[in-house]
């Protein structure tokens, strides 16, 4: 979580497409983490938010590489189009990872804390699904 934010403020204070592409890894990382602990309350709403915002991210990542291709077949309508897109897809973008990641990572730990604390049969199962989902990845 803290890794989406900081690649946030990154593609904030430079709009280049290596700092978006970057984003999407930990955007992708709180989707799966988010997956494995959706027995826990939000869960669900923070994991399709984050694959709503890695959607975009990497529609963005599509349109640039578009992009680099028109450049180079020297077709000027096809690159001012694809850079319209472009630009409009990036405060979509914002707006999405603004509700993502919106809260402190101080203040996500403490609502975890409390679910595993008030929900202990929620925490157990989300704990096999994650012990289970790594057994299958190896």
């Amino acid at each position: 979580y803290r890794a989406g934010r900081t690649a946030m403020k990154e593609c904030k204070r430079e709009e280049t497409a290596k700092a978006f592409h970057e984003w999407r890894r930990p955007v992708k990382e709180l989707f799966y983490q988010s997956q494995v602990l959706q027995p826990l309350d939000g869960m669900k709403h923070r994991r399709n938010a984050a694959e709503r915002l890695g959607d975009r991210l990497g529609e963005l990542n599509d349109l640039h590489m578009l992009h680099i291709r028109a450049k180079k077949s020297r077709s000027a309508d096809a690159a001012k189009h694809i850079a319209k897109k472009q630009r409009a897809l990036r405060p979509a973008i914002f707006k999405a990872g603004k509700k993502l990641f919106g809260e402190r990572p101080n203040q996500i730990e403490r609502t975890l804390k409390r679910c595993v604390k008030f929900q202990p049969t929620i925490t157990a199962q989300a704990v096999r699904q994650s012990e289970l989902f790594l057994e299958a990845c190896k």
